[in-house]
């Protein structure tokens, strides 16, 4: 006992010793561990009675402080709130301002932004006769004044506002992560912009289609022209936005939490309850298993769980993977190891879907559709198939209308719940077999995931390997098809860490969006090694998930297992 008793004490100064060892180098050399230092703004409830208020963001940056503190090496006198009241621009910029000296060089700085925000696209600009250049972006701070014909020295500006502090942050030695929950927030990184009070967007969730979604086909319209986009103007600053400037950001409010509940069953921006379910490890963040958390790697688990709830928009990583010249999107953000959580390789889980009311037909032949699991009434749903009068519809988890056709059209309802069944299933098994995530974005990168019929696009991919791709399509009327390889020259492999445009850059090998109209799903794949019967995919085209071709690949994931990066992205064409 007397021994034991000494080697516990001899332990103790020990290890006393040791840590007293490892800090003179520090305290000898006159310098510091490198900190984390924080600014959370959120408004929900502006000074002008006539802005229409969110319930979200006050309690965004409630949780987003917490699980800093006890997750992420944060200490509380390092992160700086702005709520509510205290978010006006003046104070918004003060604190900016402080950043540097809070800070110094070697630390992790985190900027967060949670509100409304506000680009060219806003209805009453033209109304002014002002000619407004593309890509703008701005903040909405707490005191814009919306019917006093505010300008924009009253907005917190990405070009003239946010760019100059950030870009002397990191050129003194700092790295930042900036995250934006509001509005066109894509496009707050980029250049300045001019605006005019009225109808600012609301990010709020529709039960069904309709004036929200009106406006984002008018937003849409105003983009369907290609603009010149100005350069990523950052080399250590790592970005993510709700949406593009395309999108309109939403907020999941009280009165839709029964429906849709959140990380902690408070109001919360779309994307925030996300990126918390993140950093509190609900869902995984390191999904190489390295121990670190990429930019790439959160944006893609963030974008991945709000794809599973179809919230209309989707959010962007700056830099983009074709512009990211500087390997941010490979940049551990926070730099703390072990805190996010590896993926679990859980097996593919069924499709939960919630009739609310269909015909004994309908209802027959959904039920012989595969990886579908009818939920019953009242119960957590994936999707929910809902009739009213002449029409049915399949409702997103978020509210929004993924479909809508006549109840005659029993056909293409099963159609549409078997792609989603399939998709879900296929994105299961790709998660769990997966090595990676694979670095993927579409372009032009800065509408998200909404476009419509006529534009042209492409697929921007980086191997972190050569890497032999394959690219498949769900349209929105649950065909599959192989958009790359396409011919037997593309099945070359990909080289290392280069951006390749896939199909190709140029008009002519672009896509063009068309019709069906609705949400299509791609399948992103990057193989080590071509995959077994890859030849056989060539040119398919409208296919049925059971074909067999398809379901030759679906074996040959577990047979690559950890051979493979995977990403998906989605694409939803809106009827002009």
């Amino acid at each position: 006992m007397r021994t034991q008793a000494l080697w516990r004490r001899t332990g103790n100064l020990m290890s006393l010793v040791l840590a007293l060892l490892m800090a003179i180098p520090f305290a000898a050399s006159g310098q510091t561990l490198p900190k984390r230092i924080a600014l959370l703004v959120g408004v929900g409830n502006y000074t002008d009675a006539s802005m229409p208020d969110l319930d979200g963001p006050p309690h965004d940056v409630a949780a987003l402080r917490e699980v800093l503190i006890r997750r992420w090496g944060f200490r509380p006198q390092d992160i700086k709130t702005l709520v509510d009241g205290e978010a006006t621009r003046d104070n918004i910029a003060t604190e900016l301002a402080a950043l540097s000296r809070r800070s110094a060089a070697k630390d992790e700085v985190l900027v967060y932004f949670s509100g409304h925000g506000t680009s060219a696209l806003d209805d009453n600009i033209s109304a002014m006769g002002v000619a407004l250049p593309h890509s703008t972006g701005a903040f909405v701070p707490a005191d814009f004044k919306l019917q006093a014909r505010s300008n924009v020295k009253d907005l917190m500006v990405g070009r003239t506002d946010l760019v100059p502090v950030f870009s002397a942050l990191e050129a003194a030695g700092r790295s930042l992560w900036v995250i934006s929950d509001s509005c066109y927030s894509g496009q707050q990184v980029r250049s300045s912009m001019l605006v005019t009070p009225g109808d600012l967007p609301e990010r709020m969730i529709p039960l069904v289609l309709g004036k929200a979604a009106s406006q984002q086909i008018v937003d849409l319209a105003r983009m369907a022209t290609p603009q010149k986009i100005e350069p990523y103007p950052y080399r250590a600053t790592a970005f993510l936005s709700a949406s593009g400037e395309g999108e309109r950001a939403k907020d999941v409010p009280r009165g839709m939490l029964g429906k849709m509940p959140t990380l902690d069953g408070k109001p919360h921006g779309a994307m925030t309850d996300a990126l918390l379910r993140v950093l509190e490890g609900q869902v995984p963040g390191d999904l190489d298993g390295d121990g670190w958390m990429t930019l790439n790697e959160v944006h893609r688990a963030t974008s991945d769980f709000m794809a599973q709830r179809a919230y209309g928009h989707s959010p962007m990583r700056l830099p983009s993977v074709a512009e990211d010249a500087h390997g941010l999107g490979n940049r551990a953000v926070l730099n703390i190891q072990n805190v996010a959580k590896r993926s679990s390789q859980q097996p593919p889980q069924p499709l939960r879907l919630r009739i609310e009311s269909a015909s004994p037909a309908l209802v027959a032949a959904i039920s012989g559709v595969p990886d579908v699991q009818i939920a019953k009434p009242g119960s957590p749903a994936d999707i929910v198939l809902m009739i009213k009068g002449s029409q049915q519809g399949l409702i997103s988890a978020s509210g929004d209308l993924l479909a809508g056709l006549p109840v005659a059209e029993t056909g293409r309802a099963v159609a549409q719940i078997r792609q989603l069944a399939w998709a879900q299933h296929l994105r299961g098994l790709a998660e769990k077999y997966r090595r990676a995530a694979l670095q993927v974005a579409v372009d032009p990168a800065e509408q998200g995931s909404n476009f419509v019929p006529g534009q042209l696009i492409s697929f921007v991919v980086r191997p972190d390997k050569n890497a032999t791709l394959v690219l498949l399509n769900i349209n929105a009327e649950g065909k599959v098809g192989v958009l790359y390889p396409y011919s037997p020259a593309e099945l070359q492999p990909l080289a290392a860490g280069l951006a390749r445009h896939i199909p190709g850059n140029s008009d002519h090998q672009r896509i063009k969006v068309q019709e069906p109209f609705g949400m299509d799903m791609q399948f992103i794949f990057a193989f080590d090694e071509p995959p077994a019967g890859l030849g056989k995919l060539l040119h398919l085209d409208n296919a049925d998930p059971g074909d067999s071709r398809l379901l030759a690949f679906e074996r040959s994931l577990s047979t690559l297992a950890g051979k493979f990066t995977f990403a998906t992205s989605e694409l939803r064409t809106l009827k002009p």
